[in-house]
């Protein structure tokens, strides 16, 4: 994850890198604001609100330790 302000676009490589969704990954409003917090996945990048990207992340962590706890084997 990565976080991107609005000035950013500034930047040489974020013409070329960094293309923001026009909705939150997460809750699917429009990416209002100066701040957004990135991902690069393998098929491309989601967007989030930095709100969005804690609500998402806490949800991944939650279903790390259920699966750690059930599959002891595969950690």
């Amino acid at each position: 994850m990565g976080v991107f302000r609005t000035g950013d676009f500034s930047e040489r490589y974020a013409e070329d890198f960094h293309h923001p969704s026009d909705c939150c990954f997460l809750c699917c409003e429009p990416l209002g604001g100066d701040v957004w917090i990135f991902w690069n996945g393998y098929s491309g990048q989601v967007w989030f609100h930095p709100g969005c990207a804690k609500i998402f992340s806490d949800k991944l962590a939650v279903d790390w330790e259920k699966f750690r706890r059930e599959h002891p084997e595969k950690v």
